[in-house]
Protein backbone atom coordinates (compact mmCIF):
# COMPACT_ATOMS: atom_id res chain seq x y z
CA UNK A 1 0.00 0.00 0.00
CA UNK A 2 1.13 3.54 -0.63
CA UNK A 3 -0.08 6.99 0.29
CA UNK A 4 -1.78 8.96 -2.44
CA UNK A 5 -3.21 12.44 -2.93
CA UNK A 6 -6.66 12.95 -4.43
CA UNK A 7 -7.33 16.50 -5.68
CA UNK A 8 -10.72 17.69 -4.41
CA UNK A 9 -11.13 21.42 -5.09
CA UNK A 10 -9.24 24.61 -5.63
CA UNK A 11 -8.74 26.73 -2.52
CA UNK A 12 -10.63 29.57 -4.24
CA UNK A 13 -13.61 27.24 -4.82
CA UNK A 14 -13.97 26.45 -1.10
CA UNK A 15 -14.82 29.59 0.90
CA UNK A 16 -15.00 29.59 4.69
CA UNK A 17 -18.22 28.14 6.17
CA UNK A 18 -18.82 25.82 3.24
CA UNK A 19 -18.98 22.13 2.46
CA UNK A 20 -19.08 19.98 -0.66
CA UNK A 21 -19.68 16.35 -1.50
CA UNK A 22 -16.57 14.71 -3.00
CA UNK A 23 -15.63 11.22 -4.14
CA UNK A 24 -12.47 9.60 -2.81
CA UNK A 25 -13.00 5.87 -3.28
CA UNK A 26 -15.24 4.16 -5.81
CA UNK A 27 -17.50 2.83 -3.04
CA UNK A 28 -18.38 5.98 -1.14
CA UNK A 29 -18.61 9.71 -0.94
CA UNK A 30 -17.04 12.06 1.57
CA UNK A 31 -17.81 15.63 2.58
CA UNK A 32 -15.15 18.31 2.53
CA UNK A 33 -15.78 21.02 5.12
CA UNK A 34 -14.13 24.41 5.62
CA UNK A 35 -15.09 26.19 8.83
CA UNK A 36 -15.15 29.92 9.61
CA UNK A 37 -11.44 29.81 10.56
CA UNK A 38 -10.50 28.21 7.23
CA UNK A 39 -9.78 24.80 8.77
CA UNK A 40 -10.36 21.93 6.35
CA UNK A 41 -11.89 18.60 7.41
CA UNK A 42 -12.95 15.55 5.44
CA UNK A 43 -15.36 12.85 6.64
CA UNK A 44 -17.54 10.07 5.36
CA UNK A 45 -20.83 11.40 4.04
CA UNK A 46 -23.33 9.17 5.87
CA UNK A 47 -24.26 9.08 9.54
CA UNK A 48 -23.26 5.60 10.78
CA UNK A 49 -26.45 5.33 12.84
CA UNK A 50 -28.97 5.01 9.98
CA UNK A 51 -27.09 6.17 6.86
CA UNK A 52 -28.60 9.66 6.87
CA UNK A 53 -26.72 11.94 4.41
CA UNK A 54 -24.65 14.38 6.44
CA UNK A 55 -24.53 16.93 3.64
CA UNK A 56 -28.07 17.78 4.84
CA UNK A 57 -26.88 18.11 8.44
CA UNK A 58 -25.94 21.25 10.36
CA UNK A 59 -22.23 22.15 10.15
CA UNK A 60 -20.60 24.54 12.62
CA UNK A 61 -17.01 25.02 13.83
CA UNK A 62 -15.57 21.49 13.59
CA UNK A 63 -18.80 19.58 14.15
CA UNK A 64 -21.66 18.26 12.06
CA UNK A 65 -25.06 17.37 13.49
CA UNK A 66 -27.13 14.67 11.80
CA UNK A 67 -30.56 16.03 11.04
CA UNK A 68 -32.41 12.79 11.81
CA UNK A 69 -31.39 11.93 15.38
CA UNK A 70 -29.13 14.88 16.18
CA UNK A 71 -25.95 12.89 16.66
CA UNK A 72 -23.02 15.29 16.90
CA UNK A 73 -19.71 14.34 15.27
CA UNK A 74 -16.31 15.93 15.74
CA UNK A 75 -15.01 16.34 12.18
CA UNK A 76 -11.37 16.34 13.26
CA UNK A 77 -11.55 12.92 14.94
CA UNK A 78 -14.78 11.39 13.61
CA UNK A 79 -15.92 10.72 17.18
CA UNK A 80 -19.61 10.96 18.06
CA UNK A 81 -19.87 13.36 20.97
CA UNK A 82 -23.32 12.48 22.30
CA UNK A 83 -23.72 8.70 21.74
CA UNK A 84 -21.39 5.75 22.22
CA UNK A 85 -20.43 3.37 19.46
CA UNK A 86 -20.61 5.67 16.43
CA UNK A 87 -17.86 7.36 14.46
CA UNK A 88 -17.19 8.81 11.03
CA UNK A 89 -14.25 7.93 8.84
CA UNK A 90 -12.01 10.97 8.52
CA UNK A 91 -9.08 11.56 6.18
CA UNK A 92 -6.26 14.09 6.37
CA UNK A 93 -6.45 17.10 4.07
CA UNK A 94 -3.45 18.94 2.62
CA UNK A 95 -3.07 21.87 0.24
CA UNK A 96 -0.70 21.46 -2.71
CA UNK A 97 -0.18 24.34 -5.14
CA UNK A 98 -3.53 25.92 -4.27
CA UNK A 99 -5.44 22.63 -4.56
CA UNK A 100 -7.15 20.94 -1.61
CA UNK A 101 -6.28 17.24 -1.59
CA UNK A 102 -7.22 14.18 0.44
CA UNK A 103 -4.38 12.06 1.75
CA UNK A 104 -5.29 8.36 1.70
CA UNK A 105 -3.89 4.85 1.25
CA UNK A 106 -4.26 2.93 -2.00
CA UNK A 107 -3.23 -0.55 -3.13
Amino acid sequence: MKQALKPLAGCKDMPNNSSMLVNIYSDGDFILYRNENGDLMLSSSLCPHQNEPLDHGHFQDSQVICRRHHLIFDLKTGECLNACGYSLQTLPVVIRDGVICALYWED
